[in-house]
């Protein structure tokens, strides 16, 4: 049996200011899916985010327009599926190119695959 997990981080780009960063640990598992979801003023600029393990990608750093939830079908099949290895601590970065001209924020959301047999 599949035994799925989540963990979030809410970063949040603050007034006149081109960026925000935070890091997240992980548990054991592999991560399928990242979602995202936004909150506060989209910014007239594109927003970059990057995820990543000791200055390496983790996620090719994109729009986060990509990475927001779909509707429909289950509920694993609406993140964008990825494939990577957890139990590691990740840096997560929001940027533009030009400070915001009011708060913007997005939640991460990580759905991790956990086996029965992680925790003997």
């Amino acid at each position: 049996m599949i035994n799925w997990k989540h963990k979030s981080k809410a970063l949040t780009i603050v007034t006149g200011e081109p960026q925000a960063e935070d890091n997240l640990k992980l548990p054991a598992g592999k991560c399928v899916g990242i979602a995202v979801v936004p909150f506060g003023t989209d910014p007239a600029t594109p927003v970059q985010i990057s995820i990543k393990d000791g200055g390496n990608e983790v996620v090719e750093t994109m729009n986060y327009k990509f990475l927001q939830k779909t509707n429909g079908g289950r509920f694993v099949d609406s993140f964008m599926p990825v494939s990577f290895k957890c139990d590691r601590n990740l840096d997560i970065t929001l940027s533009t190119t030009a400070n915001v001209a009011a708060d913007f924020g997005l939640e991460v959301l990580f759905l991790i695959q956990q086996d029965e047999n992680i925790y003997s």
